[in-house]
């Protein structure tokens, strides 16, 4: 088995028992990976189905945001479910600075409760500087961090069926309507996979929180600093040879180098 991913790590949720490490506690961003910390608090303060009206603060200027964004508008409104809908399926930076500045009144408040929980979950070697990935100096988590966190999200309904979703359609206040796509390939091409997150940026490099079952087995996997091409193929036979899948290839196992 040839792994691409620099940072690597493989859990079987329920325990944390670890299966496979590759460099798990290298410091380096995650781009939109830490999405799901931000999930983990909007879904903590509870109320999902309460609506709340985008302002035009919730609206990123920078160009780096675009395309990733739902086309949110200034005065509609959206019910919280929607927008973690928007945010974790179609990676949406717009829904995840509303869902902040709606969290703690402003993004900067919202990113130190981010820093707040995280120490709480036991990452302590991460540091987050904005609710949604973008690049930032000075943020950064490990592999072994971000399955503490996958951990945590695995455990929690609402989030679990979020991102198992193939798409969902978000409804603006015209009656007009975005479709967005699962940003995980994986949801579409391996039936074993029901989650959870990509992300991407220069410095982090393509990485996937993947998630899946098998008969009675559960792994989560956390491949962080793959490539474009290389990715998919990392998350699906680290999925496939931990889960025991059958016709993998023989003799495969996880084995660090």
């Amino acid at each position: 088995m040839s792994i691409a991913a620099e940072r690597v790590i493989v859990i079987e949720p329920r325990s944390g028992a670890v299966l496979f490490a590759k460099n798990p506690t290298v410091s380096r961003p995650i781009a939109s990976i830490q999405k799901l910390l931000t999930a983990l608090l909007v879904v903590e303060r509870g109320s999902l189905n309460e609506r709340i009206e985008v302002l035009p603060e919730d609206l990123p200027a920078d160009a780096q945001c675009l395309p990733v964004t739902a086309g949110l508008r200034p005065g509609d409104t959206y019910s919280r479910q929607s927008l973690l809908s928007a945010m974790l399926i179609g990676s949406a930076n717009d829904a995840a600075s509303a869902l902040a500045r709606d969290h703690s009144g402003k993004v900067q408040a919202f990113v130190d409760a981010m820093n707040v929980r995280a120490k709480e979950l036991g990452m302590n070697r991460s540091r987050f500087c904005n609710p949604g990935g973008l690049p930032h100096d000075g943020q950064f988590s490990t592999a072994e961090d971000v399955a503490v966190l996958a951990r945590t999200i695995d455990d929690i309904p609402d989030l679990r069926a979020i991102v198992a979703t193939r798409a969902c359609n978000l409804i603006h206040g015209d009656g007009s309507s975005v479709r967005l796509n699962n940003t995980n390939r994986l949801l579409r091409t391996m039936p074993a996979c029901d989650g959870m997150k990509t992300g991407f940026t220069r410095a982090s490099g393509n990485c996937l929180v993947a998630s899946g079952s098998f008969r009675q087995m559960r792994r989560v996997i956390i491949a962080l600093n793959s490539t474009m091409d290389q990715i998919w193929s990392d998350a699906s036979q680290l999925l496939t040879f931990s889960l025991g899948i059958p016709d993998s290839t023989s003799g495969a196992s996880l084995v660090s180098d």
